[in-house]
Formats: structure tokens, C-alpha cells, sequence
């Protein structure tokens, strides 16, 4: 009797939990809603999970953006600089230029 009694039970109980909850019951229907509630709370908790990843993208894509907006300014400024040096270094080349001609004609006009 014991042979028959436990492989029985194990059969019910297996059809049981492979069944899942019976929805013409008040326990099944609580059990389904459950479920439900649960998926709902997993989805709830993936979309504050991507909303906190996206507020980090946020903050890392503006700290990018100031960044890129100071080197910018920085550029700017070393393109002022190297503009200001060319032409004081062309001004020089020109005094050079102007003085090495005076030189060439006192020279020859002296001798």
C-alpha cells in the first residue's frame, strides 16, 4: 500500500505545481494577481535602474560638454596668441628687412 501511496502523492503534487493556480478560486485568483504584481515590481525596478543609468549619461554627457567648451576657449585663446607673435614676428622681419637696406646704401654711398 505504502508502493502505490507515495508515488501517487508525488504524482498529485507534481500536477499540482505544474498546473499552477486555479483560476476559479479566490487563493488562485490572489496567486495569478500576485504574479501579476510581481512583474509589474520587476518592471518597476528595471525602469528606476535605467532611469538612475540615465541621469549618469546625463551628468557624464554635461561634464563632456563643459569640458569640450573649455578647450574650445582654451584653442581660441592659442590661436589669438599665435596670431599676435605672427605678426610681431612679420613686423620684425620687416624692420630687419628695412634696416639691412639702409645699411646696403650708407655702404655704397660711402665707398
Amino acid at each position: 500500500m505504502i508502493r502505490v501511496a507515495i508515488p501517487l502523492a508525488t504524482a498529485l503534487t507534481l500536477a499540482a505545481c505544474a498546473s499552477g493556480p486555479d483560476e476559479d478560486t479566490f487563493g488562485g485568483q490572489l496567486q495569478l494577481q500576485g504574479g501579476a504584481v510581481a512583474g509589474i515590481g520587476e518592471q518597476w525596478s528595471e525602469g528606476a535602474e535605467m532611469i538612475a543609468r540615465g541621469e549618469a549619461l546625463v551628468e557624464s554627457g554635461e561634464d563632456d560638454r563643459n569640458r569640450g567648451r573649455r578647450l574650445v576657449r582654451s584653442g581660441e585663446n592659442d590661436i589669438d596668441r599665435g596670431r599676435d607673435l605672427q605678426r610681431r614676428g612679420e613686423r620684425m622681419q620687416r624692420e630687419a628687412e628695412e634696416a639691412y637696406r639702409r645699411l646696403q646704401a650708407s655702404v655704397g654711398a660711402a665707398g
